[in-house]
């Protein structure tokens, strides 16, 4: 009986109060619901989907909201890319959630927070860090003649969240460009030092190096050459506002095309 009486007080101990707070959050990681704006345990959140949450989940419920944040993550991915839309495209979009003056406050912050700070989402400071948003601005073309105006107008569809629209070099005869190379420019609208740049293309097999540089008329390399796959991840050794995903061989192709540019 003794012994019984010692497990059962051993049992019954008391949880010393500095381990209470750990315990929480272990049963909270194990019986928490899976929601599409909730990180996973071990995750940070990413602030934008936290604060688009935020403002769907006022004054509706979370049954409601759930499929309108897969879509609305799904057409804008981020501040910037949401910066870039149109309201009445975000109105459209929020259609039947209600409260519609949330839609178009949230469409005027991302574009404030586009224009004013070039897509930031996470603030500077203890534990914070500056995201990277990329731009497409201009073609670049240094050996041939001025791109065309539509040829430069669609450099914004290199960067612009859909990688089923891309920026395209111009058509070649033979598959040969006959000079050192052509490019698409990107705007990170501020100086900055990405660790690497992902590329993706429906047109997989070109070469491609990455350039940088403060203005957008001169660039220095800032990568090393590589064939570009579908998605291709370039190593960047450099800083700049402007960068160019700088295309030196078609790869056989008369055209390829840039679908999507991404900086971390």
């Amino acid at each position: 009986m003794d012994h019984l009486a010692t497990k059962i007080k051993q049992r019954a101990a008391p949880v010393a109060a500095a381990s209470r707070p750990a315990l929480l959050l272990d049963w909270y990681d194990r019986h928490r619901r899976r929601l599409p704006w909730r990180p996973l345990a071990g995750e940070r959140a990413d602030p934008y989907r936290v604060w688009l949450s935020e403002i769907m989940l006022q004054q509706t419920g979370v049954k409601t909201v759930g499929p309108y944040f897969e879509k609305f993550l799904a057409r804008w991915p981020d501040v910037a890319a949401l910066g870039r839309a149109s309201q009445d495209d975000v109105l459209r979009v929020w259609a039947g959630l209600g409260y519609y003056s949330r839609a178009r406050n949230l469409h005027a912050c991302a574009v404030a927070v586009l224009r004013d700070h070039g897509g930031l989402t996470n603030p500077s400071g203890p534990g914070g860090s500056r995201a990277i948003h990329l731009s497409g601005v201009t073609a670049y073309d240094p050996e041939g003649s001025p791109p065309g105006d539509e040829h430069n107008a669609d450099a914004k569809y290199a960067a612009d969240g859909d990688p089923g629209t891309y920026w395209q070099t111009e058509h070649y005869n033979g598959a040969e460009l006959n000079k050192r190379g052509v490019g698409v420019v990107l705007d990170a609208h501020r100086s900055v030092s990405p660790k690497t740049i992902t590329v993706t293309t429906d047109t997989p097999g070109f070469t491609a190096k990455i350039l940088a540089g403060d203005s957008s008329s001169s660039f220095q390399p800032v990568s090393d050459s590589k064939t570009v796959d579908r998605t291709t991840t370039f190593d960047v050794n450099g800083a700049g506002r402007y960068f160019v995903v700088w295309i030196t061989d078609l790869g056989g192709y008369s055209s390829v095309h840039v679908n999507e540019v991404r900086a971390r």
